[in-house]
């Protein structure tokens, strides 16, 4: 006669569910929430709390390679079967179920990855099938399409020009110093005696000025010239 197990668990991957054939003598169920530890100025280490990490669960137990005996279930597979499911859902990532139903009522049912399966072959009993699993606890999630909105603006909307203040501009002057481009006659005194010289487009300096002359402005080492023959340029 076979017994009926109190507390059930259950595995499903890739549609096949199946029960565990002998329990395990003990399910380890982790939950953590690790706060993020800071140290303060003045105040000394502080910690602030975070979201949950995944559950992981974790037993051990066997598959048994005798089918027909009392402590296994009616619906019981063969070694080969659990391990061949079991090693193509870890190797394809596939996303599972773990149902834990108790006389309690403290059930536990949410979608698991399987992290590990480990199998070891003993002496003692050569056909049964010693194993070890860890699932981890799987939150689903979905990756949002963002989209750029594209700003419209209405036909025929004109674009507003800024007037920007004009920056002044100083006007370069007749001085002593400035750069001048001459284009005349250069006398050999302010008074005009002499004229001996025609500048043209001449690039010189200004050496002095005398005001009340017919020709005020001696250039460089020219001579004598009007005012209105010289473009200050600087």
């Amino acid at each position: 006669m076979k017994l009926e197990p109190s507390t059930k668990i259950w595995l499903k991957f890739s549609g096949n569910k199946f029960m565990i054939p002998v329990n395990p003598k003990e399910i380890d169920i982790s939950r953590q929430a690790p706060p993020d530890n800071f140290d303060i100025l003045g105040k000394g280490q502080i910690a602030v709390p975070q979201y949950r990490d995944l559950q992981v669960v974790k037993f051990k137990s066997f598959f048994p390679g005798d089918i027909d005996t009392p402590y296994t279930l009616d619906e019981a597979q063969n070694p080969k079967w659990y391990c061949k499911l079991l090693e193509k859902a870890l190797e394809n990532a596939t996303v599972g179920r773990l149902v834990i139903k108790r006389p309690s009522g403290f059930n536990r049912n949410y979608r698991v990855i399987l992290r590990k399966f480990n199998t070891t072959d003993t002496g003692g009993e050569p056909l049964d099938i010693p194993y070890e699993i860890e699932l981890v606890e799987y939150r689903p999630y979905k990756a949002e399409k963002v989209k750029v909105k594209k700003k419209k603006t209405k036909t025929g909307t004109k674009n507003v020009a800024v007037k920007q203040k004009q920056r002044t501009v100083d006007t370069p002057r007749m001085r002593v110093g400035a750069a001048v481009v001459a284009n005349g006659t250069y006398c050999y005194t302010s008074n005009g005696d002499k004229p001996h010289g025609t500048a043209n487009n001449l690039k010189t300096e200004v050496k002095r000025i005398v005001s009340g002359k017919a020709y005020p402005i001696l250039i460089g080492s020219y001579g004598w010239m009007k005012e209105s023959d010289l473009q200050v340029k600087s």
